[in-house]
């Protein structure tokens, strides 16, 4: 008699797909493969009933024989009409994701950006403390050294030889003031315009040398060259009434030739001029006067400021003046194209715009003036306004402090002018004799002195 296989495993499968129902029946979304279920062949994918069933196979108790297992009886099968198909959730499109995120989002709580801004936040407030902290600091110093003076300073009195002394290190002093109200960027800004033969006034140490563009010029260069503007630098002459300040440029010159290849040194004119630049005649004015003129940071420092600017202006090249500096002859019909002459370039410190601060500067004026030989209070508006000159740009940062002005001169005499100057013909080339006749009137003029 053939020994029946055990019905045991077939009992098993039975109660646990009847609780899978149930469980079915109560979350139609679970998975059918939870909890004790995950071991039971069904979550295999093992055919039980199969003959090729693993788990039917490897049972103990199963029958190691060929003859196939016995089928269930029909009254045990579960209908398959009572089982409920898992809902399916559907995938996602891009307009969902894109309107979910726009409804969800808030920058406020997004925690990189608030840690960004945060950071911003905390180094700005840190410059803002170190900038005020320096600035008391300074205060302090220089009331203790000017209260110790036996003589008191008037309003604009002359300080020009407060940096005449060889003991004082102008770059060291000056150095952390510059850093904190970024003075360099402002100087670099307007350096780079200059061009043709270039007259710096008042130049100090030298602070604006390393930004001139003063590459030689290639006939095959063109945009991508990196010139910083149309125009290329073909002179220097170099300007200050402190010997001591011009010893320091002129080194700092040589020095910064010499780290240079020899390709890239300047090949140009560069004159030492010292003396006081308010003087008619410390400064010849070349044929042509010059095309560019700086001056940064010495109006503070000059009692007749007025008197110094319209000097200034007769020493730049002249509306319809014919243009002589040695450029490439596509730079200077660039110049000429214009008509407007040359321009002056102006980088001071000054009044403000609100009434608070000016106060303030009015109240630590001597003694800043005392210590640095500058009058950092003066209108310095009012100052160009008066001096006739055309204005071509103005900007004040910093609360208005710090002036960039960008003159050209008078086309016709100024007030107060005695000598008219003569129109001169726009010809690029043309070599006139009204022409030669203005260049010696004016070099006459400025021998004779200019009130």
């Amino acid at each position: 008699m053939v020994t029946s296989a055990s019905r045991v495993p077939h009992l098993a499968r039975a109660i646990a797909e009847k609780k899978e129902l149930a469980l079915r029946v109560v979350n139609p979304t679970r998975n059918a493969c939870t909890g004790f279920q995950r071991g039971t062949a069904a979550c295999h994918g093992y055919r039980v009933f199969g003959t090729t069933s693993k788990a039917y196979q490897k049972h103990p108790t199963a029958s190691t024989t060929s003859q196939p297992p016995p089928q269930r009886p029909v009254s045990d099968a579960i209908p398959t009409s009572t089982l409920a198909a898992p809902a399916r959730r559907p995938l996602p499109t891009f307009a969902s994701w894109a309107e979910q995120e726009e409804e969800t989002y808030d920058p406020a709580k997004d925690p990189k950006r608030v840690k960004g801004l945060f950071w911003a936040v905390s180094a700005f407030g840190a410059f803002i403390g170190a900038y005020c902290a320096y600035t008391y600091i300074s205060y302090i110093r220089d009331r203790q050294m000017y209260d110790m003076r036996d003589e008191k300073l008037g309003l604009y009195a002359d300080v020009s030889d407060r940096w005449k002394s060889e003991e004082r290190d102008f770059d060291r002093e000056v150095n952390g003031q510059e850093i904190m109200t970024f003075m360099r960027a402002k100087r670099r800004r307007l350096i780079r315009e200059a061009y043709g033969d270039v007259l710096e006034v008042s130049c100090g140490t030298g602070r604006n040398m390393d930004l001139y563009d003063t590459r030689p010029y290639h006939p095959t260069e063109d945009s991508s060259y990196g010139r910083s503007t149309r125009h290329m630098i073909t002179s220097l002459t170099f300007n200050d009434q402190s010997p001591v300040m011009m010893q320091h440029a002129q080194e700092k010159w040589k020095k910064k030739q010499r780290e240079k290849r020899q390709e890239k040194r300047f090949t140009g004119e560069v004159n030492w001029i010292p003396g006081d630049a308010r003087q008619p005649g410390v400064i010849p004015r070349p044929a042509g006067g010059y095309d560019t003129i700086i001056q940064s940071m010495g109006i503070c420092s000059m009692t007749e400021p007025v008197k110094f600017l319209r000097l200034l202006g007769r020493l730049a090249r002249q509306p319809g003046e014919h243009v002589q500096n040695s450029s490439p002859k596509k730079f200077r019909q660039q110049e000429a194209e214009d008509g407007q002459g040359g321009r002056i370039f102006l980088l001071e410190h000054g009044r403000g715009n609100y009434d608070w601060l000016n106060n303030f500067l009015d109240n630590t004026a001597p003694m800043h003036a005392d210590r640095y030989g500058c009058w950092y209070n003066k209108d310095i508006g009012k100052i160009v306004e008066d001096s006739g000159l055309v204005v071509e740009r103005v900007k004040q940062y910093q609360f208005g402090t710090v002036w960039e002005v960008v003159l050209r001169p008078a086309p016709g005499p100024l007030p107060g002018e005695e000598l008219e100057i003569p129109a001169v013909s726009t010809t690029l080339g043309e070599e006139s004799q009204q022409q030669r006749s203005m260049v010696g009137n004016l070099s006459a003029w400025l021998s004779k002195g200019w009130r």
